[in-house]
């Protein structure tokens, strides 16, 4: 996503919609996207099945209305830690925003993941048009919602889950586990598969996980 020009603090971001799209409010939430679109520029990341209920009299191109398709994770990464604020109504996107620190607008009236809202940046709206402007422009002005990684979310996932494989290996294969595992696992915060593949072709056939 290099090269967009695209600061943060300067940017919104709206990704997905599907569910909210499909109601009956959807001329009116796609009205809001347009009246903060107005004040400010807003990249909207659109679902594969939010994309046909685009009609030129749903929403209105604003020239800082930019209409992007779905990116890869990396990519999402970079824009939601450009974007002054996020909108959405994936659960998915909660985590990703609290771990950052951008403010989450969610257009829903719960989530998944709880913690987002108690501890992190997430703040469920729903789909209610005025609710949602005006937390934008909250947002903006600074008083928009301010919150913490939660303590649980340390980083070091991968550590803890070696941690944990190393004790229930036998005496002495440890040591080679150690080196291994650690090394691709710890050091590289690479997913669990590497440490599971590891162990599988070992010829220990009583190390079961």
């Amino acid at each position: 996503m290099n090269g967009t020009g695209w600061k943060r603090s300067e940017s919104s971001l709206c990704t997905s919609l599907p569910m909210s799209i499909r109601r009956r409010s959807s001329s009116q939430l796609l009205g809001a996207l347009d009246a903060v679109a107005a004040e400010m520029p807003v990249i909207f990341r659109v679902h594969s099945r939010t994309q046909p209920r685009l009609t030129p009299e749903g929403i209105r191109h604003h020239p800082q209305l930019r209409l992007i398709p779905p990116v890869g994770y990396l990519d999402i990464l970079c824009l939601l830690n450009r974007s002054a604020l996020v909108w959405t109504d994936s659960g998915g996107m909660h985590k990703e925003t609290t771990a950052l620190g951008v403010p989450c607008l969610t257009l829903r009236e719960n989530t998944e993941r709880p913690v987002t809202i108690s501890q992190g940046t997430n703040l469920p709206l729903g789909t209610d048009p005025g609710k949602i402007v005006a937390a934008a422009r909250d947002t903006l002005d600074g008083k928009g919602e301010v919150g913490r990684i939660p303590p649980i979310w340390i980083g070091h996932a991968a550590n803890r889950i070696v941690e944990i494989l190393l004790k229930l290996v036998p005496q002495g294969y440890a040591s080679w586990v150690s080196v291994t595992i650690r090394e691709q696992a710890c050091q590289r915060d690479l997913p669990l598969w590497p440490v599971f593949t590891t162990l599988a072709d070992s010829d220990y056939e009583t190390c079961y996980i």
